[in-house]
């Protein structure tokens, strides 16, 4: 116990704590123990037997989110649209506290959260254009501690979007970390971990003994038998399990009663429970000299806190949340993710999707959305076999022919007139030459492109020698994503949040968004 109090002094020696954050709006707790998404006092100004005063309160009210799903925000039929937040829980500790660490609590100081309350926290767009867009410049500022570890209330404990941790671990030294995981009981993380490798042992030993009595079978049947004249016969044959004759001087493998396994029963070993019993009175602290997180158990470690392993109990933890969204530096925000990744060499290279792109190569990204229910393009295949034909050398010829035409692209293709519903979306190059012409209409919640078709290359002809057009979905490798769109010369999307990949490209290039009509 002597040497345990001398590892954890020297431990606070070394700790630095990060600042408190100078956030205007943000609830500042002393002494609080995080347990499955609540928050327990231990301040003694609130203690409900020496103080008079009521813990204060965290108001959320404004935070909404919708249901997630893999083809968008929200749900097909829009059910699960603006739902709001739960209440949050803070509390005073009680006597009756269920974990051994809550009942007696030790107090990080060297771990600082700040727990972010974000609306529809499950949008990129959203999250990228509210939270990020407004925490880089208070990093930048310094009035964030980027030793700080953020943690994120995402509704009903689920897991972060990948895109998330992508941004805000830019900003964050710690493993960014959902509220969810942060307070996850580590008594029931003990007796998880105990019970699993009790029943990997317990299986490892019906592998040897399984393994022990199919050699000694096999060895024993592969000794020639020898008969009276001692003359070699031919070996016996395998032994079927499924038949009742026994084989003479064949052993059989009868596990005794010591080797009976409790596991397949439900129940746990003596050896397992004492095992959970001495992880229980362990303490959760690297041995003194090793890095954080060695020398306790691969479970308890935790990237997400200064120690290096699993810790809920805090000197100081911060609340805060983002509702506003932040109009301006957006692309200085995508400029500082791209270069973060850059910097690192974590950026793969996309050579490979551009196979015929040249130095003079004009490469079009279509943000490619397949099996969605909306905001897809409906002829998109037709769109890029157009795309890439645009600066070929007959191309003005073919054009100039269909100027008189003016066609629906898509399955059900028909020859019609342009109305009122075709809009013009000009996207030219960085000193506003010809580019790509499109027009949409508006089918159900999709849409059909027309190339336009008017124009002659001028501009775009002099200062790009060829075109490589190439569909792409995103949210499969984000590191990918982003070296594609930062290199990319235009984006082609459909209006949703796939567009703020936008803010990821590099200077000069374009953008060619397909909205709705009455949203123009």
């Amino acid at each position: 116990m002597i040497q345990h109090t001398e590892r954890k002094q020297q431990q606070r020696l070394v700790c630095a704590p990060p600042a408190s954050p100078d956030l205007s709006g943000a609830l500042h707790l002393r002494r609080v123990c995080l347990d499955q998404q609540e928050f327990i006092s231990y301040d003694p100004q609130y203690a409900v037997n020496t103080s008079t005063q009521h813990v204060p309160s965290f108001n959320v009210d404004g935070i909404f989110y919708n249901w997630p799903s893999k083809t968008g925000n929200g749900d097909k039929y829009m059910h699960g649209h603006n739902i709001p937040v739960s209440p949050v829980v803070i509390r005073a500790a009680t006597e009756l506290e269920a974990c051994p660490d809550l009942r007696e609590p030790r107090f990080s100081s060297c771990t600082s959260p700040l727990v972010l309350y974000v609306r529809w926290p499950f949008n990129v767009g959203e999250l990228f254009e509210s939270a990020f867009a407004q925490l880089l410049p208070m990093i930048e500022r310094g009035t964030i501690s980027r030793r700080m570890t953020l943690v994120l209330a995402t509704p009903h404990g689920l897991q972060l979007p990948s895109f998330t941790r992508m941004m805000f671990q830019t900003l964050f030294e710690p493993a960014v970390t959902t509220l969810a995981d942060f307070s996850t009981r580590t008594h029931l993380a003990m007796q998880a971990a105990a019970a699993a490798a009790a029943a990997a042992e317990q299986q490892a030993g019906r592998r040897k003994r399984r393994a022990l009595s199919q050699h000694h079978s096999t060895s024993h049947m592969s000794k020639p038998q020898v008969s009276p004249d001692r003359t070699p016969t031919t070996p016996l044959p395998a032994h079927d399990s499924a038949s009742k004759t026994k084989i003479p001087g064949e052993r059989f493998h009868k596990p005794s009663s010591q080797s009976h396994d409790p596991g397949s029963q439900g129940t746990v070993s003596a050896e397992a429970a004492a095992r959970v019993a001495r992880l229980l009175q362990a303490e959760p602290t690297p041995a003194a000299g090793q890095p954080s997180g060695e020398g306790v158990p691969a479970w308890m470690r935790s990237s997400s806190t200064v120690e290096g392993v699993r810790v809920r109990c805090f000197e100081n933890v911060a609340m805060f949340k983002v509702t506003g969204r932040k109009d301006d530096q957006m692309c200085h925000c995508g400029a500082h993710v791209v270069s973060h990744y850059r910097d690192r060499n974590l950026l793969p290279s996309v050579e490979r999707l551009f196979p015929q792109a040249g130095p003079g190569t004009l490469r079009v990204v279509f943000a490619s959305r397949p099996g969605a229910y909306a905001h897809v393009l409906l002829n998109e295949e037709e769109l890029i076999a157009r795309c890439n034909g645009m600066l070929t050398p007959d191309a003005g010829r073919r054009r100039r022919r269909r100027r008189s035409r003016r066609v629906l692209l898509g399955p059900d293709s028909m020859s019609r007139p342009r109305s009122s519903t075709d809009r013009k979306v000009e996207a030219g190059g960085p000193s506003g030459e010809a580019g790509l012409g499109l027009g949409d209409r508006e089918v159900g919640s999709a849409r059909r492109v027309v190339l336009a078709g008017d124009g002659e290359q001028t501009g775009a002809a002099a200062r790009w020698t060829s075109i490589q057009c190439i569909p792409h979905l995103f949210g499969g490798d984000l590191m990918l994503d982003l070296q594609l769109v930062s290199t990319a010369d235009v984006l082609v999307c459909v209006h949703g949040a796939v567009c703020y990949n936008a803010f990821f490209m590099k200077e000069g290039a374009a953008l060619i968004e397909v909205r709705r009509v009455w949203r123009v």
